[in-house]
């Protein structure tokens, strides 16, 4: 049996509720492993600004959620440049800590 696909305006929530289940599971040592804590750090604010865009869409406040939308690219661009370039994880936690 195939299980029903979530409304679209569900996605947000649930995908928000993932990434925070996930992010309760890991936790690395910045100082042993600075890429995957950087990762982890940038998945934190992917999540609180996800939580951010479902409060505003719940009252209707939609115009500001393509600047946030912006930001979370951002961050996934950041991601990705840490997960293929590790050396460049040391300078990005220098960055985000400053």
């Amino acid at each position: 049996m195939v299980a029903a696909k979530p409304p679209a305006h569900e996605l947000p929530r649930l995908s928000a509720e993932l990434l925070e289940s996930v992010l309760q599971h890991i936790v690395f040592d910045a100082a042993a492993k600075p890429c995957e804590s950087l990762v982890q750090l940038h998945a934190e604010y992917l999540l609180r600004l996800a939580y951010d865009v479902i409060f505003l869409e719940s009252y209707n406040r939609s115009d500001s959620t393509p600047v946030i939308a912006r930001a979370m690219l951002e961050t996934l661009f950041k991601l990705a440049l840490f997960a293929t370039k590790p050396q460049l994880a040391a300078l990005g936690t220098l960055l985000e800590t400053e």
